[in-house]
């Protein structure tokens, strides 16, 4: 009889990136802890850490779920992948730091993909997987 292969979940696979979103201008990721006011503010809280409030134009956010990385066939993909193509480079073993950015995006766009996309890419995902690993 043949084993059944265990198939572990990736935690980057149950993440909602349709609720996560960057602030232009400030470091982090965050989640929205109000509606928009009528002055077009909006509260928000750091992921996973929602006693770290702030205030800010909703304009300034951008959802994460809504960023797509163009490759050079005019095929995207999307966030998710992007972090499941990090995590598999980290899974050989390899040093975030090292990483290339066609590892981040295979067959990236070069006029579309720059290397301070890659960097806020690679800070997002820190920032998400620290998080995470701050709460188990």
């Amino acid at each position: 009889m043949k084993k059944k292969e265990e198939k572990t979940e990736s935690v980057i696979e149950s993440i909602d990136f349709n609720n996560l979103f960057r602030a232009k201008g400030t470091p982090g990721v965050f989640v929205l802890r109000s509606k928009v006011n009528k002055s077009g503010m909006i509260s928000i809280a750091e992921f996973l850490n929602y006693n770290k409030t702030k205030t800010v134009k909703a304009a300034d956010l951008e959802c994460l779920g809504h960023f797509a990385f163009k490759k050079n066939d005019s095929t995207s993909i999307s966030m998710k992948e992007v972090f499941l193509n990090i995590e598999k480079y980290l899974a050989k073993g390899l040093d975030i730091e090292f990483i290339e950015m066609s590892e981040i995006v295979p067959d990236y766009d070069k006029n579309e993909f720059k290397n301070y996309h890659a960097a806020k890419v690679l800070n997002w995902y820190e920032n998400i997987m620290e998080r995470l690993t701050e709460t188990v």
